[in-house]
């Protein structure tokens, strides 16, 4: 099948989306190996546009269509799309519609054909877009050929290592003893221009027990039938995204589905401080705007790896032991939970990273900021994932998901008992909710670091 076409790809869509987009795609589906035909690859001064164009579009097996406002108020657009159709009539599935930046009311009215078709959508970020491509090609018998290295971008980002000090809490005679002990991680930092770096911590997959034990102290039903969990490796963020992160970000990297207040925080003195008063709308456009940018997979963590990361293989109420103290996170600890002690409530947020990490090297994962999640909001963990991969119950769109998502880690408001690594809530969990205690972190799929 795969030999019988020149070109395994036609991509149909307007030149006012090459530079964000389809430019980038293309490029992306060649490095992979990928017979491409596009105008930039494929044509040369004096070729006839029409000609060419339909010459491309019978040797291709396949036909990648960017639906855009662009692309719909062209008006040659409607011929090559009865080209497509004519094409699939006759020799089975040949198109592949991406959604860019249009809504499906908009798509059914250009063409309800098209609006009815499982479609790729940019929303979701430029890695997903080539995955959903990849998987549809090698589902028809299509595989790229490596290409020649030479012709390979090389991979600039060799990991990096580096040394921290974990603390452990032990409750003696009414007192907390610490001890410390010293660990090393691997990460890459993403470079957001104007000398900010992020981050990203390298976890190594695993098995681990989600949720809590049923003699942990104050736990909730929300946090049970405790189950086996087995995650796959991954990057996250060795700290909550910054100020000065969300602002680099929100003004220099391009929108895709909405705008963002490059200063939306109420605690602002601080540029080290968590970003906070962002909705889980607007973390999923700064992870799209960063996947969009660097070409990797970036998105809020699911549940489940929020929490294995988090746990970094303990099992006790707090990665640092049974207890906590206002030495090694920032909650209201005017409240105490087990044998632990009152201390100082700062009654704002603190710089990222001012308490000792977790064993994976990763930062304020209890208390300072409640952060985001991607998965829809369950009351408890009945038919939930056992893969570490996020939970929705319908509408993989992020852009237009509705009700509430999970959120995780408790923040500098509340009792210590939320801080817990099992601990999950919806506390005002509403999508679109923003509040002076929420912030988030990012995940990387490891793929794209590693391939």
């Amino acid at each position: 099948m795969q030999n019988e076409y020149e070109h395994d790809i036609f991509i149909s869509h307007a030149s006012e989306d090459k530079d964000d987009f389809v430019r980038p795609l293309a490029q992306k589906l060649k490095e992979k190996g990928y017979r491409v035909w596009y105008d930039e690859f494929s044509l040369v001064i004096g070729d006839s546009l029409s000609i060419s164009i339909d010459k491309g579009l019978s040797e291709s097996r396949f036909g990648i269509i960017v639906l855009s406002q662009h692309f719909i108020n062209k008006s040659w657009t409607q011929r090559e799309l009865q080209g497509m159709v004519q094409k699939e009539i006759n020799s089975g599935k040949v198109i592949l519609p991406i959604w860019h930046r249009i809504t499906h009311t908009e798509v059914r009215k250009f063409s309800p054909t098209l609006a009815d078709k499982l479609a790729s959508d940019s929303t979701q970020g430029f890695p997903k877009v080539v995955n959903d491509i990849e998987a549809a090609l090698k589902k028809a018998g299509i595989t790229g050929q490596q290409l020649p290295t030479d012709t390979i971008k090389p991979n600039p980002r060799d990991l990096s290592v580096f040394q921290f000090e974990t603390v452990k809490l032990y409750a003696e005679n009414n007192d907390i003893r610490s001890v410390t002990s010293t660990y090393q991680a691997k990460y890459f930092a993403e470079d957001l221009g104007f000398g900010v770096k992020l981050e990203m911590i390298e976890i190594p997959g695993g098995t681990f027990l989600m949720g809590s034990f049923e003699n942990e102290e104050k736990n909730r039903g929300t946090e049970h039938p405790r189950h086996q969990v087995t995650v796959p490796s991954f990057f996250i963020g060795k700290y909550a995204i910054t100020q000065e992160q969300w602002e680099k970000v929100a003004n220099s990297f391009p929108k895709i589905n909405r705008d963002l207040d490059p200063r939306p925080s109420h605690f602002k003195r601080d540029d080290h401080r968590p970003v906070e008063k962002v909705s889980w709308y607007d973390a999923v456009e700064f992870c799209v705007r960063l996947s969009q940018k660097t070409g990797r997979d970036y998105r809020l963590p699911s549940e489940a790896e929020w929490e294995y990361a988090c746990r970094a293989g303990t099992t006790t109420p707090f990665y640092f032991g049974e207890t906590t103290t206002d030495k090694v996170a920032n909650y209201n600890a005017n409240y105490i939970y087990g044998k632990g002690i009152k201390g100082n409530y700062r009654q704002q947020t603190m710089p990222v990273g001012s308490f000792p990490p977790n064993g994976f090297g990763l930062y304020d994962m209890h208390g300072n900021v409640w952060e985001w999640c991607l998965d829809d909001w369950h009351s408890d963990y009945a038919g939930a994932p056992i893969d570490g991969s996020h939970w929705f119950d319908d509408n993989n769109n992020y852009s237009q998901k509705q009700g509430k998502a999970v959120l995780r880690g408790g923040s500098w408001d509340f009792h210590p008992v939320l801080c817990r690594s099992a601990s999950r809530n919806d506390f005002g969990g509403r999508r679109g909710y923003r509040n002076y205690n929420i912030g988030f972190r990012v995940v990387c799929a490891a793929g794209w670091i590693c391939q």
